[in-house]
């Protein structure tokens, strides 16, 4: 009775289809993850505006709040001056040629370390303190409240670089004349410095408040302090001519062919050079999940052994016949029978002189003489010269091709058998003999 074969599913399990070298399985959970981080590529490309830059309404040049600076670092590049915003050792980048600017910084521990340098640098503006402002979560790039910090907050990072100075407000709005600037400024509560101490600062723009902008001269440079950050922050850069006034200090304080660096890192936006870092943020996390994820799915494919296993080459049977029979197919194969003979010919005839020991300096001629000998007092019937005579002539004749070569080198490897073995291989050519050696290989003597 024939058992009845059940018929094959429909559906072929994933895990046993095959797609190449790799089961079904493990190429779709690649095309996925592939997928994948292309539409997440994709979408950080179109929905994000790709800076990197941090989210901030404080008075940085990142915000876009009342109090930020984003719109003066903007009418820099707008006017076509270089422009740095630097976030990783700041104070390297402020050379000979370069203007570093310090804008509203925080008083906290790294500020009190980095600001008495900047006395050490050739050209750079400290912009003091003035407002503070909380979030408006509504809109979370303004802020929802302003104020005025505590005097005591600017004054700390003036005397960081000009002990004895002092700063003074007063109430209310005031228009000030810069002539020398070719501006009239407006500022809301005004905040103003005064020189004291040993540290004496020059005034350049003054009022009858005090110093808007002043310069402490040092043994490698000058460092200019202005006052109030009205004339820059988002909401004083476009009252009255405070904008015209801002890019017009900065213009003249800038060396010529030099670049404006603009300090991120006291407002706590440092960022040092990290490979970790920069994959664990966007457009790159993308890239370094779908880089785990692959590398999770090959390790699982590997682990269950994928891919049907390749079918072993055949290899060459090992044994002389194997020797011979691909030297007849090099015979076959090959332009110029004769030359191939001759070579055969001569490594048969060295390889025998040396395992019988003759002598050497002989040719093939004599080495033939020699060996007949060897095989006349062995007592064995097959000689060598007739079969090299006969060898030459048909040579000579250039009757010579891959049949009568093959058929010449076998008689040759017959009589090497005999001569250093007692036993010829049977060749089963008409006339061969069929006996045995002592050895039991198939031969005559």
């Amino acid at each position: 009775m024939t058992a009845i074969q059940p018929e094959p599913s429909k559906r072929m399990a994933l895990r046993g289809a095959s797609a190449g070298p790799f089961p079904l399985i493990t190429l779709v959970v690649v095309i996925a993850i592939g997928l994948a981080a292309f539409l997440a590529v994709t979408y950080l490309e179109v929905f994000d505006d790709g800076s990197g830059e941090p989210h901030t309404t404080g008075p940085s040049t990142f915000s876009r709040s009342a109090i930020g600076h984003r719109a003066f670092a903007a009418a820099l590049r707008k006017l076509d001056m270089p422009v740095e915003i630097s976030r990783f050792r700041t104070l390297d980048k402020a050379g000979a040629g370069n203007l570093l600017l310090v804008i509203e910084p925080d008083f906290n521990p790294a500020a009190q370390q980095v600001l008495p340098y900047l006395r050490n640098l050739p050209h750079a503006l400290l912009v003091l303190p003035k407002w503070q402002g909380w979030t408006d979560f509504a809109k979370p790039i303004w802020v929802r409240r302003m104020k005025l910090l505590p005097e005591s907050d600017a004054e700390d990072v003036l005397q960081a670089v000009a002990a004895g100075a002092t700063v003074m407000r007063k109430p209310g709005t005031i228009t000030i004349d810069a002539a020398r600037f070719g501006a009239r400024l407006s500022l809301n509560e005004p905040q103003f410095l005064a020189s004291g101490g040993k540290i004496q600062i020059d005034p350049i723009l003054i009022s009858s408040g005090g110093i808007l902008l002043g310069a402490v001269k040092t043994g490698t440079g000058t460092l200019w302090i202005l006052s109030d950050p009205d004339l820059l922050s988002n909401a004083g850069i476009d009252e009255a001519d405070n904008g015209v006034a801002a890019i017009s200090i900065i213009d003249a304080l800038l060396p010529k062919g030099g670049t404006v660096i603009i300090d991120e890192t006291l407002h706590g936006f440092e960022q040092r050079p990290n490979l970790l870092r920069t994959l664990l943020q966007p457009p790159f996390m993308t890239i370094l999940i779908a880089g785990i994820l692959a590398m999770l799915a090959l390790i699982w494919a590997g682990a269950t052994r994928f891919g049907a296993p390749q079918a072993e080459a055949e290899g060459l049977a090992a044994g002389k016949f194997t020797l011979v029979r691909n030297a007849a197919q090099l015979l076959r194969l090959g332009t110029r029978a004769d030359t191939l003979l001759l070579n055969y010919r001569r490594l048969i005839l060295a390889d025998v002189m040396t395992e019988l020991h003759g002598p050497n300096g002989l040719d093939e001629f004599a080495q033939a003489d020699w060996l007949d000998r060897a095989a006349q007092h062995r007592g064995l019937e097959i000689r060598l010269k007739p079969l090299l005579d006969q060898m030459s002539a048909i040579m000579e004749s250039r009757r010579i091709d891959a049949t009568r070569a093959l058929r010449f080198a076998l008689d040759l490897y017959r009589w090497k058998q005999e001569i250093l073995h007692g036993n010829v291989i049977a060749t089963g050519r008409r006339g061969g003999s069929g006996r045995r050696g002592a050895d039991g290989a198939p031969g005559g003597r």
